[in-house]
């Protein structure tokens, strides 16, 4: 085998592992740093809003991406939990 050769398999299996140790790493890490962890509360929070028209959960965050995501969910047959008071 050349030099040249040697280096070429060398760096690509160093690529190959690299690429598997990011891929292991990235999957590893999706359950606690994953950017939907919270993805739940942002959607219940804007069903209530569209199906009531009032915010009965406070939140610091602007209600209209809320809202537009929860859209699909007005055609699903799901029912709001009884009213506390």
């Amino acid at each position: 085998m050349k030099a040249v050769d040697r280096e070429k398999v060398i760096i690509g299996l160093a690529v190959i592992f690299l690429l598997i140790f990011m891929g292991v790493r990235a999957i590893s890490s999706i359950g606690y740093k994953s950017l939907t962890f919270d993805e739940p509360a942002h959607l219940a929070h804007g069903y209530i809003y569209l199906r009531t028209g009032e915010f009965k959960i406070k939140d610091i965050h602007p209600p209209l991406a809320k809202q537009l995501a929860a859209i699909p969910l007005l055609f699903m047959p799901l029912s709001l939990p009884p009213n506390p008071e």
